[in-house]
């Protein structure tokens, strides 16, 4: 015969606090100010190495509309290529965070206070 057990009844109930709902990443408050600081040199002010220049990215529907070259920067952002380290200034790993939270939010649409997991289907 075999014995069915609740692993509710097996394991001590644990309380587990919900993290604290990250505000919105706005990009001409906490963007735009980190490109100007740490992309411009390169690309930006008339420069576009690679051809990006993004300085020309004013709005969110600008960034909306160009997703390939964002998703690029969010791929080297995220994994420090970029900017590189050539004395120039660097970003920390925080604003580093926030550019890379920016466009996952906008291009992705992530929220992480209200995770959708999509369509459930069972099976």
């Amino acid at each position: 015969m075999m014995r069915r057990f609740a692993l509710g009844l097996l394991l001590p109930a644990v309380a587990l606090a919900a993290p604290a709902p990250t505000p919105p990443v706005d990009y001409i408050r906490d963007v735009k100010p980190l490109l100007e600081n740490y992309c411009y040199e390169c690309h930006g002010d008339g420069i576009s190495k690679s051809g990006l220049a993004l300085d020309s990215y004013q709005t969110v529907a600008d960034v909306h509309a160009a997703r390939p070259k964002w998703e690029a920067v969010l791929r080297n952002v995220s994994s420090h290529v970029m900017p590189p380290d050539d004395g120039g200034p660097i970003p920390t790993n925080a604003e580093r965070e926030v550019i890379s939270r920016f466009v996952e939010q906008e291009l992705f649409q992530l929220d992480p206070a209200n995770p959708d997991p999509g369509r459930v289907v069972l099976r």
